[in-house]
């Protein structure tokens, strides 16, 4: 299926820090990521939530806890999908690169996933 791999872009990006802090705490809302304590497939569970439910694998190879905090302009809408109502897909792809170092990359890849049909009566 689609798929979108989170890999590191620039190795070197300061928005990615080495989190500092015991307890864990991850908020996301309306054009806003951030985490004083996350791993790298924490976030890639968060943007799956903003990627239109296509599935986002952590490829970044980074296994500590992170802080962050990401920002970009939610309001936009997505130019040239489907889905022009949804969240600026585009914006959060580029605040990714920007501001943490990382990319989503889209690509195919098999995944296991429960598929629920509804039946009618």
């Amino acid at each position: 299926t689609n798929v979108l791999f989170l890999r590191i872009k620039d190795p070197n990006s300061p928005g990615l820090k080495p989190s500092k802090s015991d307890i864990g705490s991850t908020d996301s809302g309306n054009g806003e990521i951030s985490s004083g304590k996350s791993s790298m497939s924490n976030l890639a569970k968060i943007l799956e939530r903003y990627s239109l439910g296509i599935p986002v694998i952590d490829q970044t190879g980074l296994i500590n806890n992170f802080e962050f905090k990401i920002a970009w302009n939610a309001n936009e809408k997505t130019v040239g999908t489907r889905y022009p109502d949804y969240p600026n897909l585009d914006g959060l792809k580029q605040a990714l690169i920007d501001q943490l170092g990382l990319e989503l990359v889209p690509d195919i890849a098999p995944v296991e996933m429960l598929v629920v049909e509804r039946m009618k009566r």
